[in-house]
């Protein structure tokens, strides 16, 4: 049997931007190297928030093939001298979630929706065009840096941002958890505009 892949969730709040830039920029070819791929890079601004509001934060998603090889880029040398240059600035919350098997990463998305806490069913989302990556119960998130509170932790990917939407509409009438919808950076529909870490808008290719 194959294995599963994984996911690393980084949320990021009260960092300085430029800081919090300059650490995407020196964290990307590090992490590409040991099989990462970025799926979501998204700043504070360009996040919409459903659900129980808190402060904003920044989020940046990423696919591994596997937990093993994510732990193995975490405790390495190169990202802990990384990690070292934005300690002290803000607050980081970093967990290792381990997704799907048959989660595949070749649809074109156009949106994510990270679900915190308790979360809809994954039958509604399915049968309203999700696809789901990851589903993980809270005794099951694997801490890598920050204390967890949020939860459980689902995430879904959508092949439009404004179904997404539509359903997180509904998501919220009930009051459950908290779903953060971000831009994803794996759509294979050319070159995205999408936002750097700064705020300011930048060609991602696919």
């Amino acid at each position: 049997m194959p294995n599963r892949p994984a996911y690393l969730l980084l949320l990021a709040s009260g960092i300085e931007r430029q800081r919090f830039a300059d650490y995407v920029a020196a964290l990307s070819p590090n992490l590409t190297r040991l099989g990462g791929r970025h799926l979501a890079m998204a700043p504070a601004p360009m996040l919409e928030q459903f659900g129980h509001n808190e402060a904003p934060q920044s989020v940046l998603l990423s696919h591994w093939p596997a937990l093993e090889s994510l732990r193995e880029f975490w405790n390495s040398p190169r990202y802990l001298s990384i990690a070292k240059q934005r300690r002290g600035s803000g607050e980081l919350l970093a967990v290792a979630l381990e997704g799907a098997y048959l989660s595949s990463m070749d649809a074109p998305d156009a949106a994510l929706a990270v679900f915190l806490g308790a979360g809809p069913s994954p039958a509604l989302l399915e049968a309203a065009g999700a696809r789901a990556l990851t589903l993980v119960r809270e005794r099951q998130v694997e801490p890598l840096e920050g204390n967890w509170r949020h939860g459980d932790v689902a995430i879904y990917a959508w092949s439009s941002a404004q179904s997404a939407r539509q359903q997180l509409v509904t998501f919220i009438s009930g009051q459950r958890g908290r779903a953060l919808l971000v831009p994803a950076l794996s759509s294979t529909r050319g070159a995205p505009r999408q936002a750097d870490p700064t705020g300011a808008e930048t060609s991602v290719a696919a």
